[in-house]
């Protein structure tokens, strides 16, 4: 818990070069990194400007630790990739949730559709539209 919250710290901060040392610290200590670790991570990631960075520590860690990603961590790299204007990547990494039957959010969508609207992409917007239609209650 104490790890993470430092790197949360970090992330708030952009502090990324003190994050990956606090990471490499946590996994020298034998401090085996969460779903929440790793949404810390896409968010640091994104925060220093670096979103494929936040890509390749979900797919090393995951791999590393066995670590099924969660919807948190999906939504923090759906974010990372709107954030920089990454559309495309993005519904990618939403075809991939669903792929690994993850259950998209309110945030998922809502991250999604702003970013269709700004990139006046109507055809995407209008299909999870149509997704989210699906999901029911």
């Amino acid at each position: 818990v104490t790890y993470n919250t430092l790197l949360d710290g970090c992330a708030r901060y952009g502090m990324l070069d003190r994050g990956m040392a606090l990471l490499r610290n946590m996994e020298g200590a034998g401090v085996t990194p969460s779903n929440f670790t790793l949404s810390v991570l896409v968010k640091l990631a994104n925060r220093s400007k670096r979103p494929e960075m936040a890509f390749e520590l979900c797919s090393e860690l995951s791999s590393k630790y066995s670590i099924r990603l969660n919807m948190h961590v999906y939504n923090n790299l759906v974010h990372a990739c709107t954030a920089h204007g990454n559309l495309p990547r993005a519904l990618e990494v939403f075809e991939q949730m669903l792929g690994e039957r993850v259950r998209p959010d309110m945030r998922t969508y809502t991250l999604l559709l702003r970013s269709c609207i700004s990139s006046r992409a109507a055809t995407e917007a209008a299909g999870l539209l149509r997704a989210a239609a699906g999901l029911g209650g």
